[in-house]
């Protein structure tokens, strides 16, 4: 057997009569022999507090043994916390030991706990069967900082120590068609999402409890390297007036869903109108004015069939891992949901930098939590898999240069979503999108079998009005279902071709 790489970072030693425990991290494990011991009797999480300091609280991590023959082959107990493994090894051996009873209870409670946190945990005894027995898992959430028993933990005081210490010093200014914007950055953040919007009220004062704007401008990231202050140019259409600039930060407690600070822009710079060229364009709007009225008019009905989204929707994409055809399609109909449905997306694709700093669990769980809905992309139905059940199934069209992640991600999904399958509340977040033909239920996994299901470009709109219905008043800025003309537009252009790719390759 391999020497154990242990680091002694968590260490316990529990005592049942004669027999003990003891657990510490590891990322080598032992060859598995041809005989195997039972799967763990039971498995629960819970929160320890080790002492009055909320910083000292830690995973209760409980599990029993069953008493039985097969323990003499028992040689110890994995646990997979959030991608960390975990060796539970007990001395004297079960073998050695005259235990008696049903099973044997035992505790690990050396993991600190962070809060509003998920863990994931999985425990299995070791040598693992190879029978299709799945191992014990429980996901476990810790309170926010909102919750008495971390609210003096030391990540929820630095939260709002970085989030009160931030004060942007916004400075924006109207010229030429364009909006200059200056802020101060945090030292906590490198990263910054600037939007400019145009608002139904007047002043930025009329509207205290919630901005209700109506009309998306334009967007710029800033990436503060070592800066203290930076600027940006911002394209704007129209007047200047009631245009508001919005500036989110990207916190490592929150990432996409940090607080933004909004400030009106400055228009007392804005330059003198061209009263010759505004007389010419007069003229000219007084000819086209019949035309104009009948697209107007067209488009108005066609856009009032619609449902009218009152939310700005999050929506986190998820898919198995294919070939290169697979994934440009999804990015594809990523880039649609963003541009076309008023969606702000979350894929692996787009975030592979957070991702490798997160994990796998982390990143799924963070977005999964704050998501309005999640969309599960199923590989397409073609004649080879048209008898076999691996429609969304994680290595239906596996490609090597496919990052391995997007399995992990899309199992972990899957697993989650199984968990919340007899919630009716929970169900209706989640959906599936399928890039052509929907395939028969049965080819499907059993958990998304009771999601909605939607293909692309047939369900496109009623795919918009089930994004859109939220069931939240959460989102500042307004906006609309199905944008006008969106499907004769470039991104969906894109998506058809990414589509018609994919069923012809």
């Amino acid at each position: 057997m391999k020497s154990l790489l242990l680091i002694v970072l968590f260490k316990l030693t529990t005592t049942y009569g004669s027999i003990n425990v003891s657990c510490a991290e590891t990322d080598e494990w032992p060859a598995l022999p041809k005989e195997t011991p039972s799967v763990l009797a039971k498995l629960t999480v819970s929160l320890a507090v080790m002492s009055e300091k909320a910083s000292d609280a830690a995973l209760n991590i409980s599990w029993a043994i069953n008493i039985d023959y097969s323990n003499k082959y028992l040689i110890g107990t994995e646990f997979i916390v959030n991608s960390k493994s975990y060796l539970c090894q007990y001395y004297p051996p079960f073998s050695e030991v005259n235990a008696s009873g049903y099973e044997q209870w035992f505790h690990y409670t050396e993991i600190p706990a962070m809060p509003d946190t998920n863990y994931a945990v999985i425990g299995s005894n070791l040598p693992q069967s190879m029978s299709v027995e799945r191992p014990q898992s429980k996901i476990f959430e810790t309170p926010d900082c909102s919750h008495e028993t971390m609210r003096q933990h030391s990540s929820c005081l630095r939260i709002a120590e970085i989030e009160s210490e931030w004060e942007p010093n916004i400075i924006s200014t109207f010229v030429n068609g364009q909006v200059e914007v200056s802020f101060t950055s945090s030292k906590h953040s490198t990263e910054y999402d600037l939007q400019l919007w145009r608002c139904n009220c007047a002043t930025l004062t009329s509207c205290p409890s919630e901005i209700k704007c109506s009309e998306y401008i334009s967007e710029d990231k800033a990436f503060s390297e070592g800066k203290s202050r930076w600027t940006r140019i911002l394209n704007a259409t129209g007047p200047c007036d009631s245009l508001l600039i919005l500036i989110s930060p990207f916190f490592n407690h929150c990432d996409v869903f940090c607080q933004e600070k909004i400030a009106p822009v400055d228009c007392s710079q804005r330059e003198h109108p061209n009263y010759t060229l505004l007389l010419c364009l007069a003229c000219i709007t007084m000819v086209l004015i019949p035309v104009a009225f009948l697209i107007w008019y067209k488009t108005y009905k066609a856009h009032s069939e619609l449902p009218q989204a009152s939310a700005f929707v999050y929506v986190l994409v998820v898919y198995p891992a294919g070939n290169r055809a697979f994934q440009r399609a999804v990015v594809a109909f990523a880039e649609f949901l963003q541009s076309q449905l008023n969606c702000k997306v979350a894929i692996d694709m787009w975030e592979q930098g957070r991702m490798a700093e997160q994990g796998p669990v982390r990143w799924l769980t963070t977005h999964t939590e704050c998501a309005d809905k999640v969309a599960i992309v199923c590989t397409p139905r073609t004649a080879l898999r048209e008898n076999t059940a691996e429609h969304c199934q994680p290595t239906a069209l596996r490609d090597h240069t496919v990052p391995a992640s997007t399995d992990d991600v899309f199992s972990l999904a899957l697993n989650m979503l199984e968990g919340q399958m007899k919630g009716l509340s929970a169900l209706k977040k989640y959906c599936t999108v399928h890039l052509g033909d929907r395939p028969d239920t049965k080819h499907l996994p059993a958990a998304l079998r009771v999601c909605k299901s939607f293909s692309l470009m047939k369900d496109v709109e009623k795919l918009g009005r089930h994004l859109q219905n939220t069931g939240t008043e959460a989102h500042y800025f307004p906006s609309v279902g199905l944008k006008p003309r969106a499907l004769t537009g470039d991104a969906a252009g894109r998506l058809k071709n990414a589509i018609r790719e994919l069923q012809t390759g």
